[in-house]
């Protein structure tokens, strides 16, 4: 029998997202996202399903937090992932086979997707950090008497804040490294600098190069949408310009 929608009903509402397959096309990590009960808040989980459809989709991550973009290492034994299960985003991992997630990172704030490099030893990452360089990168704290004697911010932008983000002032989106395995494991290597933003690092075949998206134009922070592709090598260097003025 049918019967009016209540607003518990709410709870059991389910949305799942990026699908993605694993490199021997055998099983689909995707992100289902719901509405936690207890904390009001949304939390989303990472489930594995396999692809003949055999069996049933097995959750992955759990607790109340988001975990979201799940990506495969290229010989397929590891996920990595963003989470906020410590507060701030950053990058966890865990074995494909399930297992304890690990996190890698403790930085201020990830963004984007993670992306595996070709023989899987390292993730390239953009990073929101200030202009003056990546500070609070340890999550550092600031006491009450600290937050209230400070400055006030001056915005002279027309994009100054972003859900989740916050304020965007003084601050741009930069490419990282960071190494999966090795006695480097999760130290942080920047890449790009400056009064820019990048998103979308996808690297080469060979591991030798990242390519970005970005805006280097005089109007960038506001007026100009444009982007353009840019290539870095993976080990540091000079980014090079490959496209011209692309409207987004």
């Amino acid at each position: 029998m049918k019967r009016p929608l209540n607003p518990e009903d709410l709870f059991e509402l389910k949305i799942v997202s990026d699908p993605q397959i694993s490199p021997n096309g055998k099983s689909i990590v995707y992100v289902e996202t719901r509405m936690d009960p207890v904390t009001n808040k949304y939390c989303s989980r990472i489930w594995i399903v396999s692809t003949c459809g055999e069996t049933e989709p097995q959750q992955f991550t759990s607790g109340p937090c988001l975990d979201f973009a799940p990506r495969w290492s290229p010989d397929g034994k590891w996920l990595a992932f963003v989470s906020t299960r410590r507060g701030h985003p950053q990058l966890w991992i865990m074995p494909s086979t399930c297992g304890e997630a690990e996190p890698l990172t403790n930085i201020r704030y990830i963004g984007g997707i993670p992306v595996r490099s070709p023989d899987s030893r390292t993730i390239a990452c953009v990073v929101h950090v200030s202009a003056e360089g990546p500070e609070e990168d340890q999550g550092r704290k600031k006491n009450a008497n600290t937050t209230f004697s400070e400055d006030v911010i001056v915005i002279d932008r027309l994009e100054y804040n972003l859900d989740t983000t916050g304020y965007l002032v003084g601050k741009h989106w930069h490419l990282f490294t960071i190494p999966v395995v090795g006695p480097d494991r999760g130290k942080f290597q920047q890449l790009t600098f400056g009064d820019y933003n990048y998103s979308s690092p996808p690297w080469s075949p060979d591991g030798l190069y990242i390519a970005l998206a970005g805006n280097r134009t005089p109007e960038r922070l506001d007026l100009a949408l444009v982007n353009d592709i840019w290539v870095i090598p993976a080990k540091e260097g000079e980014t090079h310009r490959l496209t011209r003025d692309i409207f987004i």
